[in-house]
This record gives C-alpha cells, structure tokens and sequence, in this order.
C-alpha cells in the first residue's frame, strides 16, 4: 500500500517532501524505534495517520499501540487510525463469499 501511495503521488507530480512514510510490522516492530530510524522528532506535534493496518491486527494489538503512542507521542498529537466493527468485517466477508 505504501509504495502505491509513493507512486501516485510521484504520477501526479506532488510533492510530500514533508511527511515520512515509515514501514511497520506492528506485530513484531516497536512503532517509537521505526519512528526514530526516519528522523521521528518526539519534541513536535505529529499527526499518525494509520491507514490500513488495524484491520489486519488483533484488538489486543491495535489497543496496545494505541496506548503506545499516547504514552510516548508529544502533547497534543493526534493518531488518526481507520477503525472497523467486527459487523461490518462480517459483512464485506459476507458479501466476498457470495461472489
């Protein structure tokens, strides 16, 4: 998902010199030590954009990290994550199987 966001944006000549894209085991990697290899200041408030993880991870994971960063991240920075119901998991599982 990563790179596919890299190229769109290079197709569409934008620059995002700005924001650092950080690959992410959250199972296995620590978030802060992945942050810090890139250049991750913790003295400025940052904005997390988490795409297209939580559904991959275990509450227990996902609530974990979430603690995480609201333990280690500056005041007053934000995670904005995409978060799923398990009914509406059910459903788009549902809907796979019957095509």
């Amino acid at each position: 998902m990563q790179a596919h966001k890299l190229e769109t944006l290079a197709n569409a000549n934008r620059s995002c010199y700005h924001v650092y894209f950080v690959s992410v085991d959250f199972t296995r990697d620590s978030i802060f030590e992945k942050l810090t290899e890139t250049g991750y200041d913790p003295a400025k408030k940052t904005l997390f954009l988490w795409e297209w993880v939580t559904l991959y991870l275990s509450e227990t994971e996902v609530r974990k990290i979430m603690r995480s960063v609201s333990a280690q991240a500056f005041k007053d920075s934000i995670l904005l994550p995409d978060i799923y119901a398990i009914r509406m998991l059910l459903l788009v599982r549902a809907l796979l199987a019957s095509t």
